[in-house]
């Protein structure tokens, strides 16, 4: 994976979801991120602000307010 540790590396981190009957592991966003950075393809770097901007609002959503 271009931009990522190894594939053992990255499955720890990956994330567990349910999917049918089945659990899948995906990719954290920023790792996502990270690796669309590394390929550099055009299609790639189309995208990324649109996934940082999404990852933003995640971050935003899951960190407690402030009292």
């Amino acid at each position: 994976m271009h931009g990522l540790g190894t594939y053992d590396e990255e499955i720890e981190n990956s994330i567990p979801i349910k999917l049918g009957g089945f659990t899948v592991r995906i990719l954290s966003l920023d790792r996502i991120i990270k690796s669309k950075e590394a390929i550099h393809r055009p299609k790639d770097l189309l995208i990324i602000p649109i996934l940082k901007d999404a990852l933003a609002t995640l971050e935003r959503k899951t960190k407690p307010s402030p009292r």
